[in-house]
């Protein structure tokens, strides 16, 4: 597991603020911010920038699924929320503001049921002391706890959202596949290899990509791809897996009744039913892409 900031990676990742003068002049750095300051500092804006997003659409709508943000995420996870309705704990690995509880707070809106999102208990794991400050400055009233690594968990997850950073936090797909079975139903946004676990750099820091057959064959629970085979890339550089065979999506882990009963939900809702037509999002055996 790793437990800081680069994982062992002698990268580092840089801040800057900076002007670039249209006459050809060298560039001025007006502002630096270096290692986890950098990172901590541009994930606190954007997904500052997030939650202001959701607190709006929550007070003047217009309450669709076509104007939810990032669906991705908050949308399935409240599907599967609603689908199964014993689980009372979301876990986000890498839960930064926890933006989701203000964005799921929207989607009720949009979707309604019975399902109070107000009443779920939250379980962040962040490893930014400034993003677990400013997460408990903007939910007063929530009930939320966090810890700083995955090696200070201890407990069942409930419900998981996994946004790739199990990328950062573990170093093999056994290590992985160990957290996800605390989980009685993972969403994970993850980044997979079909032969065998490796690691590139990215942000300065060790990103893995685990071996797709070895994470699905130690988990508890069946594998599901629902969508998704490769992830927006870096602005320059090329991809990060080179010409490696990876799949980058998004997946479910779980019972086959709880996700069975999560796509049944999914399609009785015809605005939900078509978005996900549009996503091509199917509950697909993950043995079927080891094979391809």
């Amino acid at each position: 597991m790793i437990t800081d900031y680069y994982g062992g990676s002698t990268d580092r990742t840089i801040l800057r603020l900076f002007t670039e003068f249209s006459d050809g002049r060298p560039q001025v750095v007006h502002r630096e911010a270096m290692d986890a300051d950098a990172y901590d500092s541009w994930h606190l804006a954007f997904y500052f920038k997030e939650l202001l997003e959701s607190r709006n659409l929550l007070r003047t709508g217009p309450y669709t699924v076509a104007n939810i943000p990032r669906k991705e995420k908050n949308l399935l996870v409240y599907l599967m929320l609603v689908a199964n309705p014993d689980l009372r704990q979301v876990t986000e690995l890498g839960s930064s503001l926890f933006e989701l509880i203000d964005a799921l707070r929207f989607v009720q809106k949009c979707v309604p049921s019975a399902v109070s999102v107000d009443d779920l208990q939250y379980f962040g794991v962040e490893l930014s002391d400034l993003l677990i400050r400013a997460t408990e400055e903007l939910h007063p009233g929530t009930t939320i706890e966090h810890v700083r690594t995955v090696a200070e968990v201890n407990r069942p997850l409930g419900l998981l959202y996994d946004r790739n950073v199990s990328s950062y936090a573990f170093e093999t797909a056994d290590e992985f596949a160990t957290f996800v079975n605390r989980s009685e139903l993972a969403l994970v946004n993850g980044f997979f290899s079909k032969e065998s676990t490796f690691a590139v750099r990215r942000l300065g820091k060790r990103l893995t990509y685990f071996s797709l057959n070895e994470f699905a064959s130690a988990l508890k629970h069946p594998m599901y791809h629902l969508f998704g085979t490769r992830a927006p890339g870096p602005k320059s550089g090329g991809g990060l897996a080179g010409e490696r065979p990876v799949m980058e999506g998004f997946f479910l882990v779980g019972p086959s009744n709880r996700a069975e009963r999560f796509m049944q939900g999914a399609q009785s809702k015809p605005a939900v039913a078509s978005w996900f037509a549009e996503k091509n999002i199917k509950l697909s055996p993950i043995q079927s892409n080891l094979a391809a």
